[in-house]
């Protein structure tokens, strides 16, 4: 009798990397492209590097990276669909979603940090003042496994492409949605949730620790809440219904964390009143001070007000300058521009004495009105601009100052210094 052949018996457990590295590696470099390419500017910029920009990076740059990384979880997850899983039925078991999920998060997390490399390495170059925020920087990572989570349970419940299209769209809706209705709110409503901020933080400025420890935690519970609903539905024990109801019980901590940030609505942005100042003595004798943050702009900033000097004379200029004007510069600001700023808000502040031609509310005075004008064609003057007038008394008293010649307009400001200062200009003789 003839013995049959052996029969390998089928394994009851197997040993699988669904995620093979390369596919990694992939992930890694596109997060990291795309990361560089959105902070490239950053390292041509000829302005003051701050810290507080360049922590703020690792949310800023998931505006784009962010939806990519999403999508790209997306579409890892149709293996769960595959044999390549090996013998799992239906969706898989819990040890497919750490092997996938765990991987691919450390892989964009990664290139995230690999792609602001550069601009971090800039920084600690030149940045003159403070620090890197971990914690800014923490919650950007959080971030990152947000995404990753989201993606991932999005694509292990629909079918490709179907997943990929619903991944990507879905979150750059989101964003954008999201920073428009924080930006519309004006302060911390719906900013706090908001993946990307369409704004900067100004010298002297700091994002609350306690906003950036509340986006960390709020982060982590929606990545986690993902990977516990993507659990219930794989538990094949249960029946259709009882499984989606505990998939949606993993979504209650991380939804009343939104609906308390909603509620709350901090500021999300605080003054730095410890910041470090910087002065330099004027020709007039007057003082010209910056944040220690954005000390490189002092010779620029020496050299527009000496400008001023120049052309309106020293004795019309006796007020110190303070570094607030400086919150008017943004990044990627032309010399030029801040060249303009400089002239502008000095000639502001030190001639025209903006600031004693309001009450202590800000209400403007019966005075100001005339010393606006004045102000608006002085400084439209040194600009190079051309005079624009309308009807109206004040409008005389700016025609009078266009058609002076540079020594006339210099002695009337000599003259008229004390007045503009105090906020008792009555005509322009």
């Amino acid at each position: 009798m003839s013995q049959l052949p052996a029969v390998a018996a089928a394994p009851t457990g197997r040993t699988f990397r669904p995620v093979r590295w390369g596919e990694l590696a992939v992930l890694a470099a596109v997060v990291a492209l795309v990361s560089f390419g959105v902070t490239a500017s950053q390292l041509t910029d000829w302005g003051p590097s701050l810290w507080t920009i360049t922590s703020a990076d690792f949310r800023q740059v998931q505006a784009i990276a962010g939806p990519l990384i999403a999508a790209w979880l997306a579409f890892s997850a149709r293996l769960r669909f595959t044999a390549a899983c090996g013998r799992v039925p239906g969706r898989g078991y819990a040890s497919i979603t750490i092997n996938h999920l765990g991987r691919l998060w450390l892989a964009a997390a990664t290139g995230l940090v690999v792609g602001l490399l550069p601009v971090v390495i800039r920084t600690a170059l030149r940045a003159t003042a403070g620090g890197p925020d971990w914690l800014v920087i923490v919650s950007g990572l959080a971030q990152t496994a947000a995404w990753a989570a989201c993606g991932y349970l999005v694509g292990a419940v629909l079918r490709y492409p179907y997943s990929v299209a619903l991944a990507l769209l879905g979150s750059l809706a989101l964003v954008f949605l999201l920073a428009g209705l924080g930006y519309e709110a004006g302060g911390g409503e719906w900013r706090i949730l908001a993946p990307w901020w369409n704004e900067e933080v100004y010298f002297a400025e700091h994002e609350l620790p306690a906003v950036s420890a509340f986006r960390c935690l709020e982060w982590l519970a929606l990545a986690g809440a993902c990977a516990w609903a993507l659990s219930w539905l794989d538990e094949r024990s249960q029946g259709r219904w009882r499984r989606l109801g505990q998939a949606a019980v993993a979504f209650v901590a991380p939804a009343a964390l939104m609906a308390g940030g909603l509620a709350v609505n901090p500021w999300v942005f605080a003054d730095d009143d410890q910041a470090s100042v910087e002065c330099v003595t004027l020709t007039s004798g007057s003082n010209l001070c910056l944040y220690q943050e954005a000390s490189d702009l002092l010779p620029l900033a020496q050299e527009a007000v000496d400008g001023v000097i120049d052309q309106f004379g020293d004795a019309a200029l006796k007020a110190d300058f303070g570094p607030d004007w400086v919150l008017s510069h943004r990044r990627g600001d032309s010399q030029a521009t801040v060249r303009e700023l400089v002239q502008g808000n000095y000639v502001g502040a030190a001639v025209f004495g903006e600031t004693s031609c309001a009450l202590p509310d800000g209400t403007p005075t019966d005075a100001s009105q005339l010393q606006s004008n004045v102000y608006s064609s002085v400084t439209g003057r040194l600009a190079g601009q051309e005079q624009v007038f309308f009807e109206g008394a004040e409008d005389t008293a700016m025609v009078r100052l266009a058609t002076m010649t540079d020594a006339e307009l210099k002695a009337w400001l000599t003259t008229n210094g004390p007045a503009l200062r105090a906020c008792q200009l009555t005509d322009v003789e």
